[in-house]
């Protein structure tokens, strides 16, 4: 959160235009977020909760109403929408990123303990 509050008081400081805040989300803002994200736990209403505070700024810097639907704004360019990604998304992917770097590594315990859990997982389920 501390780290969104800062872009988001930069977005407002700034005077940007469209392409250089599109530039700032995904080369600033997006990885940034994106660093802390897979080792966090966040539901996905806290993550809406923070995602609202920055959209209507970086929204209307970017040239889109501040106000637009989140189908649009997360929606792919295909079906018109703005390509943003939501944090929620973007936490279960780097957790699934992580996962994978696990099992592919060489043999440790840390690779063992995470089969064994997927391998119980998948009897629950």
């Amino acid at each position: 959160a501390k780290v969104i509050s800062k872009d988001h008081h930069y977005m407002i400081q700034q005077h940007l235009t469209r392409e250089e805040a599109w530039t700032y989300y995904h080369s600033v803002y997006t990885p940034s977020v994106n660093s802390s994200l897979p080792n966090s736990s966040f539901l996905e209403t806290t993550l809406h909760k923070v995602e609202q505070k920055i959209r209507p700024t970086l929204l209307s810097k970017c040239g889109f109403n501040r106000n637009m639907a989140r189908e649009i704004v997360f929606g792919s360019w295909d079906l018109g929408g703005a390509m943003f990604k939501p944090l929620y998304g973007e936490q279960i992917l780097g957790n699934i990123q992580q996962i994978l770097q696990y099992l592919r590594s060489g043999p440790s315990v840390h690779n063992a303990i995470l089969q064994i859990a997927i391998y119980q997982a998948q009897y629950t389920v």
